[in-house]
């Protein structure tokens, strides 16, 4: 390049057109693929509890690709959905985890929708413990992505999973949004 000239980067953004499914079929084991190279998770050394509904789990990045992001090969782990805040950092934080996983049993997610408002999500990272708390939980259709991934300026949790199985498609009807917000970090 020669001083005086713009530098020209082209790139293209996928826009998800649905949340991602986080449930498989119930009444079977579901035998998954090896996860393919291109949508690896990336590891980020974060663990999100809830002690509500007793668990805990280690965060991944889920790549999004023109189809949105592949959670498949989650098992018991939560997963950061690019495209969202990353977790802990000013902004909205989208996370998901299995409702009914694979080896047809409920996922780690089962009980998402217990959670009501002041009930606290925490992240574990860098030896500091992020407290948040329960704002809303609500049902959003599967292509309400602006449901989920709503900005914000502060810092934000919105967990995504699954809900409302149905037995004769094999398909979850609606998903579920709890959002809490950043109230301690200690």
């Amino acid at each position: 390049m020669t001083a005086g000239t713009d530098l020209v980067t082209t790139f293209n953004i996928a826009e998800a057109t649905s949340l991602p499914t986080t449930g498989f079929r119930h009444g079977r084991i579901t035998s998954l693929p090896e996860q393919p190279a291109a949508k690896a998770y990336t590891e980020t050394a974060m663990t999100l509890e809830i002690p509500k509904i007793g668990v805990s789990m280690p965060i991944v990045g889920v790549p999004q690709s023109e189809n949105g992001w592949d959670v498949t090969w989650l098992g018991n782990s939560a997963g950061y959905l690019a495209g969202s805040a990353f977790p802990t950092w000013a902004g909205n934080t989208v996370i998901t985890a299995h409702v009914w996983d694979a080896y047809n049993q409920p996922g780690i997610f089962s009980e998402l929708k217990t959670l009501k408002y002041g009930d606290q999500v925490q992240i574990q990272a860098w030896g500091m413990t992020y407290t948040y708390e329960v704002r809303e939980s609500k049902l959003v259709t599967v292509k309400n992505v602006g449901a989920a991934f709503q900005s914000e300026e502060y810092d934000w949790l919105t967990l995504v999973t699954c809900e409302f199985y149905n037995p004769f498609t094999g398909d979850y009807l609606f998903r579920r949004n709890v959002r809490a917000v950043l109230v301690d970090v200690r």
